[in-house]
């Protein structure tokens, strides 16, 4: 089974104001989890 994680380097320059959930921190928080977890090797990045 294949895990495909879908992004694009845009989306860490998409920075709404600081009430809004979606910023690149937390981009960058999601995938250091991915990679400390392990998943990383098993993930199949794609470019969106």
């Amino acid at each position: 089974m294949s895990i495909y994680l879908y992004s694009h380097p845009h989306c860490l320059l998409h920075n709404p104001d600081k009430e809004h959930p979606e910023c690149p921190d937390r981009i960058d928080a999601v995938n250091d989890q991915i990679i400390r977890s392990g998943l990383d090797f098993v993930l199949t990045r794609e470019q969106a």
